[in-house]
């Protein structure tokens, strides 16, 4: 009886160890979500240390660009660059040489069509399971869209010419 009093306790304190251990591990991933270095969210922190209020309105409006997907052709020497969450469709985008479309993505899945100027599906360029980044292979000149499809998380589309 000693011994399965003993086994019960044993068990019983390893039972509590790992419920503290899967709700401290559950906490601190509800408290630091996923970000791709250089994102919104450091830029965010980024705009709110700045002094002056005109300089930090205009940080917080780049920001705000990048959010809901506008270009911003200075990042990375890219001819057009997006930044964005979930599901988006961009405006047309001409691209007058051969050219590439590179992305990292801290999203569970992500998944990337080249579209034509009139959103008609052209094919599949890109896709990951988990945080990571990838690369097209190089794409034809033309006028297209690009349509990402992101589940739970950020990612940022550059569109580089060769």
């Amino acid at each position: 009886m000693v011994r399965n009093m003993l086994n019960t306790h044993t068990f019983n304190s390893f039972a509590r160890l790992l419920l503290a251990l899967t709700l401290s591990s559950t906490i601190a991933a509800a408290q630091s979500p996923p970000s791709i270095p250089g994102t919104i969210s450091e830029e965010i922190v980024l705009c709110a240390s700045i002094e002056g209020d005109s300089t930090r309105l205009a940080c917080y409006d780049r920001s705000v660009e990048a959010l809901i997907g506008e270009s911003n052709p200075e990042q990375d020497d890219a001819a057009h660059a997006f930044v964005g969450e979930g599901d988006w469709t961009s405006e047309v985008v001409q691209m007058s040489r051969p050219w590439q479309v590179t992305w990292q993505s801290a999203a569970a899945m992500l998944t990337i069509e080249l579209r034509t100027a009139d959103n008609q599906f052209v094919s599949l360029v890109g896709s990951q399971v988990g945080e990571g980044e990838g690369r097209t292979n190089s794409l034809d000149p033309g006028d297209y869209r690009i349509n990402v499809s992101a589940f739970n998380g950020e990612w940022r589309l550059l569109l580089v010419e060769d």
